[in-house]
């Protein structure tokens, strides 16, 4: 799962040279960030202080928590019929998915002299 915290930086009074803003972030286990958004990221609290022009700052949180861990079960498994047939089938449930998976179904074929 991949993670993006980009905010939208509004009001207060803009440096006049540079960045507008100064950005620090901070989360776990050390991270530490001057850019305005941050990416991959681990669970987590983050916390993001701004500072403007004047010396003021504000600050926000953001947790980031983890998916459950994935789950496969296999639900059915029905062999072909006959030789060369192509009635096999196989159903699966999925759970603890919050993302997109693409699952890659690979045929392998057996012969025997």
């Amino acid at each position: 799962m991949m993670v993006l915290l980009l905010p939208i930086i509004t009001g207060g009074l803009p440096f006049d040279t540079g960045t507008p803003y100064q950005v620090s972030w901070v989360g776990p286990n050390g991270f530490s960030l001057t850019e305005v958004s941050i990416s991959n990221l681990e669970a987590g609290l983050y916390t993001i202080t701004i500072e403007d022009k004047n010396g003021l700052t504000t600050s926000e949180n953001f947790t980031i928590t983890q998916p459950d861990i994935l789950e496969i079960s296999k639900d059915l498994e029905k062999n072909v019929s006959c030789f060369n047939g192509n009635d096999g089938s196989i159903e699966v449930t999925i759970n603890g998915v919050q993302c997109l998976i693409l699952i890659i179904v690979q045929s392998q074929m057996e012969v025997e002299l």
